[in-house]
């Protein structure tokens, strides 16, 4: 072969080679972006699987932008990091999460995601379960209960018992301006002992703003499983105002203790 022409190839590859290397050099990541969630509707502690791109060493917040937090408030809302890569995070979601977008920050950039709604029990937010004693003395086919009023429309999604034996019960939800039942439902209950709350899922109940509801769960046999708790207390958008106990058809003779009963609370958007 002609030298000349030799040479003029190797000549050839040498700038081919030379021009990739610059392209690497001058290679500019993409920006960081969501893409999806795995689920819209979370619980505090669920794991949650976010696919995107520049996803690595992140910063993620739930619901609120880490950036509109005033001094001094004593608010995180930023989720633990299970696993991530460049295009995958598993995070768990934090207990201070609220409904909204996630946002994603890294290396000077934010990603915001679709919003996310957050549900969470209630009674979990107000006292230790695992702490609660059991008041000592049968009481005999009683529905004990509380009341509660919420600040924003919303919806019951689960019931959750904690009882002493494995016993299909009754859970009503009352009206307490009309002094009414407004619906029942019939919860199998497997998992007993003041540790452990068993959560069943129901058809989501509307729950409306500023307007007081009891709950109260009837006990087919003898239990001395009651918990005590007389301060009327807060948890995010829900407020507890007092134990009562069923008379004839109400609940209306207040009391200073309530059956293991406990809901999921979605607030609307």
């Amino acid at each position: 072969m002609n030298l000349k022409i030799q040479l003029f190839r190797l000549f050839m590859s040498l700038v081919v080679l030379s021009s990739c290397s610059n392209d690497d050099d001058n290679a500019v990541e993409p920006p960081l972006s969501i893409f999806s969630v795995d689920k819209t509707i979370v619980k505090p502690g669920d794991e949650l699987v976010i696919t995107g791109q520049s996803l690595a060493d992140p910063v993620v917040s739930f619901g609120i932008d880490i950036e509109d937090l005033a001094p001094g408030v004593d608010l995180d809302p930023r989720a633990e990091i299970i696993s991530f890569t460049d295009h995958q995070l598993i995070v768990r979601v934090p207990e201070n999460a609220v409904s909204g977008p996630i946002y994603i920050y890294s290396e000077n950039q934010k990603a915001k995601s679709v919003i996310v709604r957050v549900q969470y029990p209630f009674l979990t937010g107000l006292l230790n379960i695992g702490e609660a004693e059991p008041t000592p003395g049968a009481v005999l086919n009683r529905d004990f209960g509380y009341e509660f009023r919420s600040a924003v429309n919303g919806k019951i999604t689960e019931i959750g018992l904690f009882v002493q034996f494995p016993e299909t019960y009754q859970v009503s939800l009352w009206d307490v301006d009309n002094r009414l039942e407004l619906v029942s439902f019939s919860i199998s209950s497997t998992v007993t002992g003041n540790e452990h709350l068993n959560y069943v899922a129901i058809e989501p109940y509307s729950i409306v703003a500023n307007k007081s509801y009891r709950i109260t769960l009837s006990r087919p046999v003898s239990t001395n499983f009651l918990f005590s708790y007389n301060e009327p207390a807060a948890y995010r958008d829900l407020n507890y105002l007092g134990a009562y106990v069923k008379d004839a058809f109400f609940p209306e003779t207040k009391a200073d203790r309530f059956t293991g009963i406990d809901f999921v609370f979605l607030p609307d958007l």
